[in-house]
């Protein structure tokens, strides 16, 4: 029923679960004699199933069951995410924290902006207080980290944990998940940078993940480039292109043209920004078909560039088209794909400079 098995009536009146399609999540069962007045046969064999009989369909306890073992085989997987991450966050000096789950409006709104309420799950508490669920980590490590006045830094911390988004569920995105989460909090240099993104590519390794691709960008090099062939230096303008940039990995090229000429936007220039958010490669590669002179942050990502490849981490790349969707972000951001697999980032961040 549902993907369970087929089950199916006989002439007998005897009911079955296919065995072979149902061994992985089920003990196979049968029900002999199940009347349509949804009462049970005294011969049910082993284990016995709380069922009704309609159009041939087993439903009631096994569904339950379904459900009950689905969540099982993903509280093993998260399990094993997590002893895997707390194992990798171990080696780089991390101490694990779980900050509240519950934040106040005005805090994640301070982070990201108003529109962070279409996001996430809000409400007002007993108190009337404005609080939202957390949608990540960051706002909770920062307050924790901030408020240790003899906290030594840098200070390296680590989070697993579920999270709440205000999002249509649909493949790769769900309303609440896991997340991992690192943070190195102080005043932090090219090396910290570097470290956070080959923590990454080796948390991927312990996982025994491959074709992994790990995009590096600066957001300080789209801003310039946004500042020069719109000459302007508007913020709303520039969080515009910002967004529109980020749409590349989720829209077509017509769509995102289309969407932004209605905001009044050149097609022209829109144009070009969608064709420099194509570019991707190592420096070499990228100078040969795009002049960098005038970019800044150029020589700062090449500098990071060639840090990760000292540091033994091979699977990375420049990529002009990775920017991160919230405004506060500010540095050098990155995200990892599965290059065999269409499901997006599987993992974002940023390194915020304030």
């Amino acid at each position: 029923s549902r993907g369970l098995g087929d089950v199916y009536k006989r002439q007998d009146k005897d009911l079955y679960v296919d065995k072979d399609a149902t061994t992985k999540t089920f003990h196979s069962f049968k029900v002999r004699g199940v009347p349509k007045d949804n009462s049970l046969a005294s011969d049910t064999t082993e284990p016995k199933v709380n069922a009704y009989w309609h159009e041939g369909l087993v439903w009631g306890t096994l569904e339950r069951a379904y459900l009950k073992e689905s969540q099982q085989r993903n509280a093993e997987k998260s399990g094993f995410y997590r002893q895997k991450f707390l194992e990798t966050a171990s080696v780089f000096g991390f101490n694990l924290m779980e900050p509240s789950p519950i934040e106040l409006l005005s805090v994640l709104e301070a982070k990201s902006g108003p529109s962070i309420r279409d996001e996430i799950y809000q409400f007002q508490d007993k108190g009337d207080r404005e609080v939202a669920l957390r949608f990540d980590f960051t706002v909770g490590l920062t307050r924790y980290a901030t408020s240790q006045k003899t906290l030594k830094l840098p200070a390296k911390i680590s989070s697993f944990g579920g999270v709440w988004r205000y999002d249509e569920p649909q493949k790769g995105r769900y309303r609440f998940f896991h997340q991992w989460n690192i943070e190195i909090f102080g005043n932090l240099n090219l090396d910290y940078d570097a470290e956070i993104i080959e923590f990454t590519s080796r948390f991927f390794d312990n996982l025994t993940m491959e074709n992994i691709i790990i995009d590096i960008n600066h957001r300080k090099l789209v801003q310039s480039y946004i500042n020069q062939l719109f000459e302007s230096n508007e913020d709303s303008l520039l969080n515009d292109i910002f967004r529109a940039v980020d749409k590349i990995q989720k829209k077509s090229k017509n769509e995102i043209l289309e969407e932004y000429k209605k905001k009044g936007y050149s097609p022209e220039k829109l144009e070009k920004i969608l064709e420099f958010s194509n570019l991707k490669g190592s420096p070499s590669e990228i100078e040969q078909n795009f002049n960098t002179s005038s970019l800044e942050g150029w020589d700062e990502l090449c500098a990071l560039y060639h840090s990760l490849k000292d540091r033994g981490v091979d699977n990375i790349r420049i990529n002009f088209g990775i920017v991160r969707g919230l405004d506060y972000y500010s540095g050098i951001v990155f995200e990892a794909y599965d290059s065999t697999s269409d499901l997006g980032a599987l993992v974002g961040g940023c390194l915020l400079y304030t």
